[in-house]
């Protein structure tokens, strides 16, 4: 059997949809070690030199078939668009495609399987750009419209493609993101700019979605009855940076608060595991991950009332209204000052749950059974 997976999102620092797709290639692969798999990228040199790298480790069925083109976005959007140059012309006669997110060329042969993160730019367009947001809708029309079959990351997304994209259930199946081994066996690894302090972290970008700018209220709060705690933030600059910047100010906790940008995830399993706890204060998810992978390493967390959160919680987390900066204070302290023994064991029983493997399977199933209904017309 031989499968294409498209892998250009690798081409730049992976985030979570660059994580998802390693852990779910690398165990589809070792799933079906018989299968000949082909990782497709179209990417300028530099993003090929960092795919190549990400994918060295791969089990030994997995090749790398790389298109070097710049600008690669034009290459792409043709493909995707116009549907110049057929999914063959970079892969070679497949029996299926897994699109993963940034490149979907028309096929002129096999099944065609589409990973959803989310539909966030749907439901919330004022959290996105109108240029995020077209590409989005864009993107869940070609898939609706090509797609034999879909991958979603969580039961909300699927619930979401349901209710606002009229697809059939039966059409999707659910693979849960995996934990990585390493915050399982992570060692405390604070980072340097907190000077042996105990901190909280926060882990996301600064995009209004993510709720910084109440979680620095609450922290604010926090911070007048507890001199000894600073706040590490870990995630990339987005559209509400003016915002956050400003509300540090206000608060007059710039010396408190800790702003690491993007880290690798090797360094990032470090930092979670030295926290006191992790607050997750998301208005809305496809999934959550930093909830189970810090659950995963020992680490308490603390996670808004969000229902889309309920999936990566469990029981395992205490919960808290995002829209509330002091109900979300007053959750953090309560969680900070009591024994969490029975709460950490009860969240590593919980994160155990969450594996590549079982992600992995849940596709090279989703393929089998799409090759044997065939093709949509």
């Amino acid at each position: 059997m031989r499968l294409a997976w498209e892998v250009t999102p690798l081409s730049v620092p992976p985030t979570g949809i660059g994580r998802y797709i390693l852990g779910t290639l690398a165990a589809t692969a070792e799933a079906r070690s018989e299968w000949d798999v082909r990782a497709v990228a179209v990417a300028e040199q530099s993003g090929i030199d960092r795919i190549a790298g990400s994918l060295a480790s791969m089990p030994v069925n997995v090749a790398l078939l790389p298109t070097v083109k710049s600008p690669a976005w034009l290459t792409r959007r043709l493909a995707t668009d116009l549907g110049v140059r057929s999914l063959e012309r970079f892969s070679g006669d497949v029996d299926a495609f897994i699109d993963s997110e940034w490149f979907r060329p028309r096929q002129r042969g096999g099944v065609r399987l589409a990973i959803v993160y989310d539909v966030i730019p749907l439901l919330f367009p004022e959290w996105v750009s109108p240029r995020t947001r077209k590409a989005h809708l864009r993107s869940l029309k070609q898939i609706k419209d090509r797609a034999d079959h879909i991958v979603a990351i969580s039961e909300v997304t699927k619930r979401d493609l349901v209710e606002h994209l009229s697809i059939g259930a039966e059409r999707i199946s659910v693979a849960y993101p995996g934990v990585d081994a390493a915050y399982a066996t992570a060692l405390a690894k604070p980072p340097s700019v907190v000077q042996g302090r105990p901190y909280i972290v926060v882990v996301g970008t600064t995009n209004a979605r993510k709720n910084l700018v109440r979680m620095l209220e609450a922290f604010a709060d926090l911070a007048q009855g507890d001199a000894d705690l600073d706040l590490v933030v870990v995630g990339a600059a987005d559209a509400d940076e003016g915002a956050i910047r400003a509300e540090v100010e206000r608060h007059g906790i710039a010396s408190r608060v800790h702003r690491l940008g993007y880290v690798s995830d090797s360094e990032l399993a470090g930092i979670v595991a030295g926290a006191r706890c992790l607050v997750f204060p998301s208005l809305y998810e496809g999934f959550g991950m930093p909830i189970v992978e810090a659950i995963a390493a020992g680490v308490p967390v603390a996670a808004s009332a969000n229902t889309t959160l309920d999936e990566a919680c469990g029981a395992a987390a205490v919960r808290f209204d995002p829209l509330d900066s002091a109900a979300m204070a007053a959750t953090i302290s309560g969680l900070l000052s009591e024994s969490t023994a029975d709460r950490v064991e009860q969240g590593r029983r919980h994160a155990a749950g969450f594996t590549w493997s079982a992600a992995g399977e849940v596709i090279a199933i989703a393929v089998e059974a799409t090759i044997r209904e065939g093709r949509q017309e």
